[in-house]
This record gives C-alpha cells, sequence and structure tokens, in this order.
C-alpha cells in the first residue's frame, strides 16, 4: 500500500511538472502583462502622489518659516524706522500751540504701528496659502 502511494504522488507530480512546462495562451499572457504594467504604473502614481504631497508639506513650511522671517524683518526695520523717528522729534521745540514735537512722536507711532499690522496681515495671508497647499 506505500508503494501505491509513492506511485500516486509521483504520478501526480508528475502531470503537474508538465503543466508547468506548457506555454500559456498568448492572449492570456499578454492580458497577465497588460495587467501587471497596469498594476506598476498605479504603484508608481501613488508613489509620485505621495511625494509630491509630501514636498507640498515641506515647500508649505518653508513658506510659513519665510513669512515669520519676513515679518520679523520687517518688524524690526519699522522699529529701528520709529527710535530714528522718535529721535528727530525730541529735536522739535515743544512752544507754541501746535506741540509738534508731541504730533510728530503720534505720527512715528501711527507710521510703525501701520508697518506691524500690514506685516502681520501680510503673514497670516501667506499661512492661509501655504495652508491651501498642506
Amino acid at each position: 500500500m506505500n508503494h501505491s502511494a509513492f506511485a500516486v504522488l509521483a504520478a501526480f507530480s508528475l502531470l503537474t511538472l508538465a503543466a508547468c512546462n506548457k506555454a500559456e495562451d498568448p492572449a492570456k499572457t499578454s492580458a497577465d502583462v497588460a495587467a501587471a504594467e497596469q498594476k506598476g504604473e498605479e504603484r508608481v502614481a501613488d508613489a509620485q502622489l505621495d511625494a509630491a504631497r509630501q514636498m507640498g508639506s515641506a515647500d508649505a513650511e518653508a513658506l510659513r518659516e519665510r513669512a515669520d522671517a519676513a515679518e520679523q524683518v520687517t518688524v524690526a526695520e519699522a522699529k529701528a524706522n520709529y527710535d530714528v523717528a522718535v529721535e528727530k522729534c525730541e529735536a522739535l521745540s515743544n512752544s507754541g500751540t501746535g506741540d509738534a514735537r508731541s504730533a510728530c512722536k503720534k505720527q512715528a507711532e501711527a507710521d510703525y504701528d501701520l508697518v506691524k499690522a500690514r506685516a502681520a496681515a501680510l503673514h497670516k495671508s501667506t499661512d492661509a496659502v501655504a495652508d491651501k497647499r498642506d
């Protein structure tokens, strides 16, 4: 009985191996190749999309950092201009009814506040653009 089970197993193995040596139908091979190519193209497209998203996030973060830096520089320049303007105001006389020194300082402060507000608004709008890129 042991020999008959071995003979059946051997026959089955030979038939299976013989089937492996048989060439696949050319139409089926062509369809399999086309399916494999399409699947490969989809994988590449997915990888490219993921990479673009990651780069978009990196670009968005870089845009935010540039906006932060630009706002800091703009405000620092405005502060420097304000300080100079205030010093120039100090040279004005407060005599008379116009109070020139006080008016000059108020104008310097208004100019400084305006630049800070514009820089903050630009920063905010830049962040909104970066958010759309994420």
